[in-house]
């Protein structure tokens, strides 16, 4: 998660603890010796009612600023699997593109990547409380296909409040960190095309995705 919106969150719980102590203490004050039927029938009755209406809005702010940032942890962890896979992958196109690797040597090394790319599409198929994370708005399905590694979410980006009047995005856009939308690498495309260089034992190819796979690690590194 970035440092910005891990900040804004904080801020949020922070603002919903303070907000239940003022509150607890304006209905202490109010309390004392003072029956209160309507919030016109004492001094200050007011200002408890706004003191509860707050406490109240700042305790959603809290829960939700809790829910987004385990949501967000999680999602970065998928994000750092993707990078590691890719980074196995980066290395082994290297590694194979070197002449003196036969069409054995690829064809093995074709099955290897072809696991690394199933490791990666679980990890992005992540979910926290049955809510699938990386798909957008479409989170009650897994985002990316098991089989083709097609992205099946959409571009929207959640947003909560998380702080009063304060308001933030809070998803990853997976469409562009991992799909490649807007001129991007789709990564997940990108393991595929290397491992039919490897199992056809076509050097250029193999070559061309070493590129490529650095460039996808750093694109889902910005994410």
């Amino acid at each position: 998660m970035r440092v910005t919106e891990r900040a804004i969150f904080d801020n949020g719980k922070a603002s919903a603890a303070s907000a239940r102590e003022r509150h607890a203490s304006a209905v202490e004050r109010a309390s004392t010796g003072v029956a209160m039927q309507h919030p016109w029938d004492a001094p200050g009755a007011a200002r408890v009612v706004q003191e509860k209406l707050a406490a109240a809005q700042a305790g959603a702010i809290a829960t939700v600023a809790e829910r987004t940032t385990e949501e967000l942890n999680a999602a970065d962890q998928a994000l750092a699997s993707a990078i590691e896979t890719l980074t196995t992958a980066s290395e082994l196109s290297i590694q194979m593109a070197n002449s003196t690797y036969n069409a054995a040597d690829r064809a093995r090394a074709a099955e290897q990547v072809r696991a690394i790319r199933m490791s990666a599409i679980a990890a992005l198929n992540v979910q926290v409380g049955g809510r699938y994370l990386l798909g957008g708005t479409q989170d009650q399905a897994p985002p990316f296909d098991a089989a083709t590694g097609a992205y099946l979410g959409d571009d929207g980006v959640r947003t909560i409040e998380a702080g009063p009047g304060l308001f933030t995005d809070a998803s990853v856009r997976a469409d562009i960190v991992v799909a490649g939308a807007n001129g991007g690498v789709d990564v997940l495309a990108a393991l595929e095309r290397f491992a039919q260089a490897l199992e056809v034992n076509d050097l250029t190819g193999i070559r061309a995705s070493i590129a490529e796979l650095q460039d996808s690690i750093g694109q889902v590194a910005l994410g």
